[in-house]
């Protein structure tokens, strides 16, 4: 079983936000890696990796990656470990006014009729809370 840390603190935060280069208009990124970076350093023996659908790219780029299988909707990251019932845990980033898309809403619902368990973090502490609910054991 996967060993967490405590939550947060402020100064804790500023130190992940000092290994993630700033993008300008990109609030969403640095949410996402302030929170891989918490979960690298706190969450031991369990994968949980990025999926590449959203940003800007070229449009030869783009073409590639939906020839590779790129799919709309698809949350920015899986956790591939099963708990509670769930086959693994699928979860979407947005900003604290950020809302899910058609296509996002459309594959939450395919894969929670699949059994995955998917969630939306809006800030770092919901990103932990869920981390931490989705890996307490069962009683």
């Amino acid at each position: 079983m996967a060993q967490i840390r405590k939550a947060i603190t402020l100064a804790d935060y500023k130190t992940l936000l000092q290994g993630v280069k700033k993008k300008r208009g990109n609030p969403e990124h640095q949410l996402q890696a302030a929170c891989i970076a918490w979960y690298d350093k706190n969450v031991k023996d369990i994968i949980t990796f990025a999926i590449p659908n959203g940003g800007k790219r070229s449009k030869k780029v783009a073409q590639e990656m939906k020839e590779e299988g790129v799919r709309k909707g698809v949350f920015d990251l899986f956790m591939v470990y099963a708990n509670h019932g769930y086959n693994g845990l699928f979860i979407e980033m947005k900003t604290p006014t950020g809302t899910l898309s058609k296509d996002q809403k459309s594959f939450m619902l395919y894969c929670q009729r699949h059994n995955y368990k998917c969630v939306v973090a809006k800030t770092i502490e919901q990103f932990q809370h869920e981390i931490r609910a989705y890996l307490t054991p069962n009683k």
